[in-house]
């Protein structure tokens, strides 16, 4: 393990826990219609897509762990290039399944983290 993959697998964990805090009980149109919040989501995917590419750039072998971490690399430029066209139902469809998925697999790997990078 890269000895900065800890420090972001933290923040995977941060990100992905807030977005799932953040977005509970939350339809795609409550996603849609509430400005704030949906910059917010923007946001943490975006932030969530760069922190998967940095560990994919620095330490391949754990992003390869990571569930759906290649998705999560595309959605982000998707949002970052072509923000105006988000598709709500498809944010609300990865919040159901693939982002928990993702944070046990992050879970995992920070219960793997040697003592020595803690």
């Amino acid at each position: 393990m890269n000895s900065r993959t800890p420090a972001n697998l933290w923040e995977l964990r941060r990100a992905c826990s807030h977005l799932l805090e953040r977005t509970a009980e939350k339809t795609a149109a409550d996603l849609r219609a509430d400005y704030d919040l949906s910059l917010v989501v923007e946001r943490l995917l975006e932030r969530i897509g760069e922190t998967l590419r940095r560990i994919h750039d620095s330490d391949p072998a754990t992003v390869e762990r990571i569930d759906g971490y290649r998705s999560a690399i595309n959605l982000r430029n998707i949002i970052a290039h072509q923000y105006y066209n988000v598709d709500w139902t498809r944010i609300r469809t990865l919040l159901d399944g693939p982002v928990p998925a993702m944070l046990a697999s992050i879970d995992e790997l920070i219960a793997e983290i040697p003592e020595e990078l803690q």
